[in-house]
């Protein structure tokens, strides 16, 4: 069993989310982040651990989780963008690209559960930042 705080770091990136967006969109595409992308990477990830797996910083990941991840996460922006979809203005096809490899490489690196404030301090900032220019 693999050593994680991420438990208890969930509500924190939580309360992140809440505390900083300004937006009920910005809040969900952080949480669904959190909660749905991450998830699902994780219950993917385990089934080919053996096969496809990695260490980052001494803890296991897994390609396909990783891939699971970054397709969630593309998801779930192209899902809120059609909440508010005038927010992100012109900025449109940055936010497609980057911000799913952005949140990404921080679930990667964001080890022993750090990833559960990393992932939505990112994604709150970047979309928060495009709302204030757009």
């Amino acid at each position: 069993k693999r050593v994680t705080y991420g438990e208890l770091l969930f509500p924190l990136g939580v309360l992140v989310a809440a505390t900083f967006a300004h937006s009920g969109w910005v809040y969900l595409a952080a949480v669904l982040h959190l909660s749905l992308a991450d998830g699902l990477a994780a219950l993917v990830g385990v089934r080919y651990v053996k096969k496809y797996g990695y260490k980052v910083f001494g803890q296991l990941k897994t390609v396909v989780g990783t891939i699971v991840f970054l397709a969630t996460s593309l998801g779930i922006i192209m899902a809120t963008m059609l909440l508010d979809p005038a927010a992100y203005g012109s900025s449109v096809l940055i936010v497609l690209l980057l911000l799913p490899l952005c949140t990404t490489v921080i679930e990667n690196v964001g080890v022993y559960g750090v990833d559960n404030i990393l992932v939505p301090a990112v994604v709150v900032t970047i979309l928060n930042s495009l709302r204030a220019i757009g």
